[in-house]
C-alpha cells in the first residue's frame, strides 16, 4: 500500500477506531489506503503528517525503572 500524510481529523478518527476496538491496524489500513506502518505509529501517537505540512512527531516512551535487573 501506498503510504501518505494524513490529516490530523482524520488521525484523530483513526485513533478512536482502534481505541475502541471497532477495527484492528490492518483493517484500518485497508479502509483508509495508508500502510498498517503508518496507522501503528498514528494510534501509538508517534506521527501525523498534514497534507502539505511537517510531520509532527509526539508520543513518549515509557521508561520502567528497574526492569530487567530484577529490582
Amino acid at each position: 500500500m501506498k503510504s501518505k500524510g494524513v490529516s490530523l481529523e482524520l488521525a484523530n478518527k483513526i485513533r478512536n477506531l482502534y481505541k475502541f476496538g471497532e477495527m484492528t491496524q490492518v483493517q484500518i489500513s485497508h479502509k483508509f489506503s495508508i500502510s498498517q506502518s503508518l496507522v501503528s505509529k498514528i494510534v501509538n501517537n508517534y506521527i501525523h503528517k498534514p497534507p502539505g505540512g511537517d510531520v509532527h512527531i509526539s508520543g513518549s516512551a515509557e521508561v520502567k525503572v528497574g526492569y530487567n535487573y530484577g529490582n
